[in-house]
This record gives structure tokens, sequence and C-alpha cells, in this order.
């Protein structure tokens, strides 16, 4: 339960970050965090072995890992896309955030052509 606890508070912290960090005047700082959340989904799911199994030869005893390409592949993707999930809702954070600021400036430049006609 102390996990589930942890986990939830780690995640609402991080989703605090990245507003504070997509609010930040230089666009890279924004894009920190979605893309390391990419690229942690990207290398998880490559470096795992999803749908790997052991067969034993009756006659011999050896064991064998065998991988079947198709549901090996299925396996990747899923998890990545699993796992890609907080980029994806950093990306829209980040982009809400920017748009907010984008519409901001452009009031003010609207705000400073009006004082400059006057």
């Amino acid at each position: 339960m102390a996990y589930v606890i942890f986990f939830i508070v780690f995640n609402i912290l991080l989703i605090v970050l990245q507003v504070f960090l997509a609010k930040n005047k230089k666009r890279i700082v924004g894009l920190i965090i979605p893309i390391f959340n990419l690229l942690l989904a990207l290398s998880v799911a490559l470096f795992s072995s999803p749908y790997t199994t052991t067969t034993t030869d009756a006659g011999t005893g050896l064991q064998y890992l065998t991988n079947n390409f198709g549901t090996f592949i299925g396996g990747v993707i899923l998890i990545f896309v699993l796992l890609s999930i907080p980029a994806f809702i950093n990306f829209i954070i980040y982009f809400v955030q920017r748009s907010r600021i984008k519409k901001k400036n452009q009031n003010e430049i609207l705000k400073m052509k009006i004082n400059d006609l006057n």
C-alpha cells in the first residue's frame, strides 16, 4: 500500500515539475521530462524480453529458450505504448503551457501596439 501511495505522490510531483518547466522561457527546458520518458520507455521495451518460453527436450532433458518473433515484436510495441503514456501526458502539458505563453505574449504585443497608436 505504501508503494502505491509513493507512486501516486511521485507522479503528482513530476506533473507539477513539468508544469513549472514548461513555463520557462527557454523552450527546451520543458521538453526534458517528456523526452526522458520516451527514451526510458523505448529502452525498457527494447531490452526486455517478453514472451520468452522455456522448452525442455524430453530425450536429453536440456532446456531451450524460444522466441516467436511476431509475439516478441507485439510485446515490445505493447510495452512501449504502455510506458509512453506518461510521456504523452507530459507532452500535452508542455504544449498547453506553451500555447498559453504564446497567447499571453500576443496579448502584450497587441496592448503595446494600441498604446503606440495613442
